[in-house]
């Protein structure tokens, strides 16, 4: 919601710079204590051109709340409506793990003026509104620091593979019109693994992705023992799998490598494969993944970055679905990306399908990958 400002709910943050690699990032350098971060994913050196907002709510929260976050841009020490960066957007919150939105503005300058701003300081202001009359926590002050996020030794751009950044960014536009489901959806799988890249193996997100939905499969349904002894091994057995090379997993070999791993590990796990179908403008990938969700099962969702719904794909990505939600006709999910730092990533799905404002830039739901456990 557009808010008057000044607003009495608030938190103004102040954000020193910083630079990490996913490669070297645990979450005792990353997350330290309650501070929140603006993440700003590079390469080369560069930013790609989106940032994102990552905020430490200490509750457990049963239900979505909705989140406000205003940014100064302009460092006047107001919060001026077209500084919203964050428009009434809503996401769970799960204790110890980072709640993280992408910064969306309006009007796209202002994006671009936080890119280049080299200031240690910057204001923030959040404000967390109930939702279905849930109580959420009070509002803090926080202090936090800005984190450059560079992904130049993990990903590359490798079309024609899951696992490829596209070269440009393409600013996201938000389409205020979304068309979601008739009533509120609320699903999500807490303590779902948020495992990052490993060094020296580039454009992994495939068996990345598919690694965090087996182990809390394994630790759902008690069959950890049946798994490999360590993540190493796990990654190991699913690279091989899957055919895994520095560009990444080719998407006709993600499924059968899932189905090969469970095989030769005995898993009772259906593995399935469903493709997102769009009629007459509207993809139907968020209600499958609803049902999915529901239905008990994992996810990995495979993103097309392109210009528009009809256009060549440069690149895609994969990622761990751990929720979905909607209020009216608004829907999001909320990702474990091993591209961004450790948290629940939650972006709003377009009626076109489109995953509005990942910092890859404009991509939009291709197919998902889903496990039923099937012992009974």
């Amino acid at each position: 919601m557009r808010f008057p400002i000044p607003r009495a709910v608030f938190s103004v943050t102040f954000f020193v710079f910083g630079s990490l690699s996913p490669l070297d990032a645990v979450a005792g350098t990353v997350f330290d204590g309650g501070n929140p971060k603006i993440i700003i994913v590079t390469k080369d050196g560069s930013p790609l051109g989106g940032a994102s907002v990552a905020l430490p709510i200490e509750e457990n929260l049963g239900a979505p709340a909705e989140f406000d976050v205003f940014i100064d841009v302009n460092r006047d020490g107001t919060f001026d409506p077209d500084e919203q960066a964050v428009d009434s957007e809503l996401s769970f919150s799960e204790g110890s793990v980072l709640t993280v939105f992408p910064v969306l503005f309006e009007d796209k300058r202002k994006l671009k003026k936080l890119l280049r701003d080299t200031h240690k300081r910057i204001g923030v202001r959040v404000i967390v509104s109930n939702f279905g009359g849930m109580k959420v926590g009070d509002e803090n002050d926080y202090r936090g620091r800005r984190i450059e996020w560079d992904i130049t030794d993990a990903y590359s751009f490798e079309p024609g593979f899951i696992g490829g950044a596209p070269l440009e960014f393409v600013a996201a536009e938000l389409c205020l019109a979304s068309t979601g489901q008739k009533g509120d959806e609320k699903v999500f799988n807490d303590k779902v693994p948020d495992l990052g890249p490993r060094a020296g193996k580039k454009n992994e997100c495939v068996p990345i992705a598919s690694a965090n939905s087996l182990l809390w499969l394994a630790e759902k349904h008690g069959f950890t023992d049946d798994m490999p002894d360590t993540t190493t091994d796990l990654l190991n057995e699913l690279d091989q799998d899957m055919q895994h090379t520095a560009a990444g997993v080719a998407p006709d070999n993600f499924l059968p490598g899932k189905i090969a791993f469970t095989n030769r590990h005995m898993l009772y796990l259906d593995n399935k494969k469903i493709d997102a179908v769009v009629t007459e403008g509207r993809s139907d990938m968020w209600d499958k993944i609803v049902a999915e969700l529901k239905a008990g099962e994992d996810v990995e969702l495979v993103i097309d970055f392109k210009d528009s719904p009809s256009g060549a794909v440069k690149a895609s990505h994969a990622v761990t679905v751990v929720g979905a939600h909607s209020k009216g006709t608004k829907q999001w999910i909320t990702v474990h990306d091993p591209l961004t730092p450790k948290g629940n990533d939650t972006y709003r799905v377009e009626r076109n399908g489109q995953v509005t404002g990942h910092p890859l830039g404009k991509g939009f739901c291709k197919f998902i990958i889903s496990e039923s456990y099937v012992r009974t």
